[in-house]
């Protein structure tokens, strides 16, 4: 992978907001085995990642590809995630592109597809469609597209309660645990937050209403900042660096967080078949988050 010249600021930037999330927002160590276990199929698969992931990316050079390429429109995003990488990242590709727009040169070159949380950035089903479209003529015929979403709840999910008991369920621990520790524990807490409100906001369509998902983050980070001295801490410890609050306030959780009978239809159409599908993530969660292993007909 080449050099490129990059903003640092902006780098930096990205690098320490990275720094700041955890799962269920990043794939956790559990999720990145689902991630591998999808790929045994191959001796030495040839992958693409959808983004840069450094936990996904990671694992395609880890996993002895054949060919590791990656695909983001951001350059500094690509810089950013390499510095947070284990891997020595000298064998990537990097596609400079948006995902939406396809790159003929790619077309039938790639065995899986790799992206955690990816489309949910995107508007569905359009957006999600061209996409999976794109895929589909990435991969070879039986290849594989494995993707880490958070989707619509299927059961009743009242934002409210389950805010309170995260916030209880984190107030507790973090009183008898260590510095380091409560640190891990407020990255977690608002990386689920950070998914519930996207999820709690979004319409039946499984688009999110901004308006309603800034009202839902005013009143967490208020009190946040009322029951939790040890955001201070973080900032004491860490100066200028942003704590897991201050990456909160962007306000950036996705726009899409679909119902999942709707994705499966939109993936049938589009030519590929449901392989598998799994729960994703350390805690319960609102039953949305999951990895599924679809298939190319």
């Amino acid at each position: 992978m080449q050099q490129r010249a990059v903003h640092d600021s902006e780098v930096r930037r990205l690098i320490a907001v990275w720094n700041a999330l955890a799962p269920p927002l990043r794939p956790s160590p559990s999720d990145v085995e689902l991630f591998a276990q999808s790929l045994e199929k191959w001796d030495e698969p040839r992958i693409m990642v959808q983004g840069a992931t450094p936990e996904l990316v990671d694992l395609a050079l880890r996993n002895n590809a054949k060919r590791a390429i990656a695909m983001d429109y951001s350059i500094s995003s690509l810089t950013a995630m390499q510095q947070l990488a284990c891997e020595d990242w000298s064998r990537l590709e990097y596609y400079q592109n948006d995902w939406r727009v396809f790159a003929p040169e790619l077309e039938g070159t790639v065995d899986a597809v790799l992206g955690d949380g990816t489309l949910t950035m995107l508007d569905f089903p359009k957006e999600w469609e061209d996409v999976i479209r794109n895929f589909k003529r990435y991969l070879v015929q039986g290849g594989r597209l494995v993707l880490r979403l958070g989707f619509l709840a299927e059961e009743p999910f009242h934002i409210d309660s389950y805010i309170r008991s995260l916030l209880s369920n984190v107030a507790s621990r973090s009183a008898r645990a260590e510095p380091e520790e409560r640190r891990r524990m407020l990255r977690e807490m608002v990386s689920e937050a950070r998914i519930a409100f996207g999820i709690a906001s979004a319409e039946a369509n499984g688009v999110v209403n901004p308006s309603l998902r800034a009202e839902m983050v005013s009143l967490f980070h208020n009190d946040c900042e009322a029951r939790f001295a040890c955001f201070k801490e973080w900032e004491s410890v860490r100066p200028g660096i942003p704590s897991p609050l201050d990456v909160w306030k962007e306000n950036r959780s996705g726009k899409s967080f679909p119902p999942w009978e709707e994705t499966a239809d939109l993936l049938q159409v589009c030519g590929f078949y449901i392989k598998s599908i799994q729960g994703s993530g350390t805690r319960p969660f609102p039953g949305a988050m999951r990895l599924l292993v679809a298939e190319r007909d």
